[in-house]
């Protein structure tokens, strides 16, 4: 059985000093490993309504840094495959 390696996230929140590193399977979902750690990228009521991860809403959109740049994605649309570094919103 081949053994998946890992990947390290930064999770920052927005508007505080907090922040969480998070060692995960490559390939993992970012927005499942967020709510696996009870660190949620909704913000109000968008905890209820969204589309639960299929891609069409846009509601669990955090910010990336990549490249230098913070860049605004969907982390239902995004496979931890590299170190990442995430704010939440």
């Amino acid at each position: 059985m081949v053994s998946k390696s890992k990947v390290t996230l930064l999770i920052r929140r927005s508007g505080s000093n907090e922040e969480s590193v998070v060692e995960v399977e490559r390939g993992e979902n970012l927005r499942k490993v967020l709510l696996q750690q009870r660190l949620t990228p909704y913000q109000g009521n968008k905890k209820i309504f969204n589309c639960h991860g299929m891609g069409i809403c846009g509601t669990c959109k955090v910010l990336v840094f990549e490249n230098g740049e913070w860049w605004d994605k969907r982390s239902c649309q995004i496979q931890c495959f590299k170190n990442l570094e995430i704010q939440l919103k």
